[in-house]
């Protein structure tokens, strides 16, 4: 494997994902659970921050898994980027909806909030960024 096969905007986006994903996980399983909640600041922003990473790291997920489908017709690239941020961001705010009606988790508006600020956010990262 060759430095340009390394670089390339699919491993781009593959590692762009993993550092969300890592970046997610490490909030939900070591710093919430040991955060002791003395400053209100850090509280909210620990408790909003894995649905805007979520939302982050997600579409370029998704951006990889369109690029290798077969469909009738080429997406643009800015048409993959729109379609991927649709498709995670309704799983994410259907996932805090459910959670109105399961023992798992907390519902929470600025969830929701933060989850379609992720989205934006992507998308401000997309344009700007190598395209597969």
């Amino acid at each position: 494997m060759n430095w340009k096969t390394i670089l390339s905007p699919t491993y781009y986006w593959f590692i762009w994902f993993a550092l969300c994903l890592i970046g997610y996980q490490y909030i939900q399983d070591t710093i919430r659970p040991n955060y002791s909640g003395e400053n209100a600041a850090i509280s909210y922003l620990l408790g909003i921050a894995p649905n805007y990473l979520a939302n982050l790291g997600l579409p370029s997920f998704f951006i990889i898994v369109i690029q290798h489908l077969k469909f009738r017709r080429d997406f643009t690239p800015w048409e993959k980027a729109l379609y991927s941020v649709a498709f995670s961001t309704a799983g994410l705010v259907a996932w805090e909806i459910i959670q109105v009606y399961t023992s798992r988790g907390f519902f929470d508006w600025h969830d929701i909030l933060w989850t379609f600020i992720g989205g934006l956010t992507f998308l401000a990262i997309w344009r700007v960024s190598p395209k597969p």
